[in-house]
């Protein structure tokens, strides 16, 4: 069987050579390939340019992190600095990583893998491949924190810049440092638990605390012989001139209805508040949704969508919009798929061309991004985009 990112890769292609009907979504120009550099005879996808944080998404604490000489300095409370960019769409299975760090003493990081954006605190999603030569707590750089461990002794010193590389394999991982394996692991069920395991997700650079000073560059992903990565198509860019024409408080219903949780219904899909979501128990294995009445007729162009705050699986994979004639039959206006999020309340938008008013609309999601793992379909926001004049 091909991998899994090969069998992305070949999804996205035959999705991209598809020719979309008018009324369908029109597909954006494609961006410019991700820079390569190629070390060690192998090409590289790089994922920190030197000049910005362009492509990644800090947590709470934000000030944390600058950029000085082609270097990440993480310096500050906590804090975790996430990749969401078009690379793998920032969701990553088998890969091998490499990244330089440079420690000062006393310093404590880390670099999750297998991960997911979430707004504060310790990253409950994924592993953590420990950094730390000299700081108090014994599990240092090499270790996979709380599952496999080195103690006392880190195979670095402080004040050196060190070469850090991780390699997923399965249910396998391998540490190196300095182009020595220091830890190889593999995945014991007895070491899951709940969202701490190998599946799929992103990587975050950990400021641990104020005590704590460190550095990253050049950091590189590739994946691993054989395999392939998907490289996420740009956001697209929707005009000025476009505004929500869904209002809080507009009449909405579920589609299937009655299967939704207390705190999380339908009316949380249009309350404008990423905060909130709304899930459908029936979303999982067929097609869930809303239908919403406006205040009145409006030409909608665009769809945008905002990711909820957890569970990625459950994200919705494609969409359908129809809008209702006066004598109440429904008309398709557009309809397409979903890339994966690049994390947790994060932005996808569509455009599509309508020239027709509706005062009722349909909003159907056929399908989730892994049905055989998720149990529902959940969406934080959904906007309906018209011109503002209209």
């Amino acid at each position: 069987m091909p991998p899994r990112n090969l069998m992305a890769c070949l999804v996205i292609a035959m999705l991209v050579g598809l020719s979309f009907n008018v009324g369908q979504a029109k597909a954006d120009t494609a961006a410019d390939a991700p820079k390569t550099v190629t070390v060690d005879g192998h090409d590289w996808y790089v994922l920190f340019n030197g000049r910005d944080l362009d492509g990644w998404r800090p947590s709470e604490n934000p000030d944390v992190y600058s950029i000085e000489d082609g270097k990440i300095i993480l310096h500050g409370p906590r804090s975790h600095l996430f990749y969401e960019g078009p690379v793998a769409n920032a969701d990553f299975d088998d890969f091998h990583f490499r990244a330089e760090v440079y420690t000062y003493p006393q310093a404590n990081s880390g670099i999750f893998f297998h991960t997911q954006w979430q707004a504060g605190g310790w990253p409950g999603v994924g592993y953590e491949a420990q950094v730390n030569a000299t700081q108090s707590d014994r599990i240092k750089t090499g270790s996979i924190y709380n599952v496999a461990h080195i103690l006392d002794n880190a195979p670095h010193k402080d004040r050196e810049w060190f070469l850090y590389e991780i390699i997923v394999d399965g249910d396998t991982v391998t540490l190196r440092v300095d182009d020595e394996t220091v830890l190889k692991y593999t995945e014991k069920q007895d070491d899951i638990q709940g969202s701490r395991r190998l599946s799929s997700g992103t990587f975050a650079l950990q400021a641990h605390d104020p005590n704590s000073r460190m550095y990253y560059r050049n950091i590189y992903v590739r994946p691993l012989e054989g395999d392939s990565f998907a490289i996420a198509e740009p956001p697209v860019e929707l005009d000025a001139g476009l505004k929500n024409v869904i209002k809080p408080g507009n009449s909405v219903t579920a589609i299937p209805s009655g299967n939704t949780p207390d705190g999380e219904g339908v009316e949380h899909a249009i309350d404008g508040n990423a905060g909130t979501k709304y899930l459908n128990f029936e979303g999982a294995n067929k097609p869930s949704g809303f239908e919403v009445v406006l205040d009145g007729a409006a030409v909608v162009t665009a769809l945008r969508l905002t990711s909820a705050n957890d569970a990625p699986d459950r994200d919705p994979a494609a969409y359908l919009i129809e809008g209702a004639d006066s004598d109440g039959a429904w008309t398709e206006i557009a309809s397409g798929t979903i890339d994966r999020f690049r994390g947790r309340h994060a932005v996808q938008a569509f455009t599509f061309d309508n020239a027709q008013a509706y005062e009722r609309y349909r909003v159907v999601f056929p399908k989730v991004q892994n049905p055989d793992s998720a149990n529902s379909m959940q969406i934080a926001n959904v906007e309906l985009l018209s011109k503002s004049d209209e």
